[in-house]
């Protein structure tokens, strides 16, 4: 589907100006934070397309916020769920652990200062 590509500035952009709702198909990216998190070899192909110098800042900023109670996944599900306009972020689960522990995110209540932040680092793009 050539309709389903990262949002890069101008679609973000849009999107905050018309107050268009958007779905993120890979709100989790891949798994890539959580894997960098964990200290796990990244697959190239998640590498290729999720390793940018604002998620390497956004990354660095989160290894020293994130606790058991609020995970990289959690806060990485929260950023959808604030933006300036509707978003849902979809993901699929390799395993029902790994469903039970995203659906952790619905639950907990993130540093809001700290969202804010990586609102900030993600539109340096």
């Amino acid at each position: 589907d050539k309709t389903s590509v990262l949002m890069d500035q101008p679609t973000y952009a849009y999107h905050k100006q018309q107050s268009k709702s958007a779905m993120a198909y890979m709100s989790t990216a891949r798994g890539y934070f959580a894997i960098r998190m964990a200290g796990n070899p990244i697959p190239s192909y998640v590498n290729d397309m999720y390793q940018t110098s604002v998620n390497d800042k956004i990354f660095e900023f989160l290894r020293e916020h994130v606790t058991e109670e609020c995970t990289i996944t959690d806060y990485m599900l929260q950023y959808f769920w604030t933006q300036p306009f509707p978003a849902v972020p979809i993901t699929s689960f390799l395993s029902k652990e790994h469903l039970v522990s995203t659906m952790h995110s619905i639950e907990v209540k993130c540093d809001e200062d700290i969202l804010k932040q990586i609102h900030a680092m993600r539109e340096l793009l």
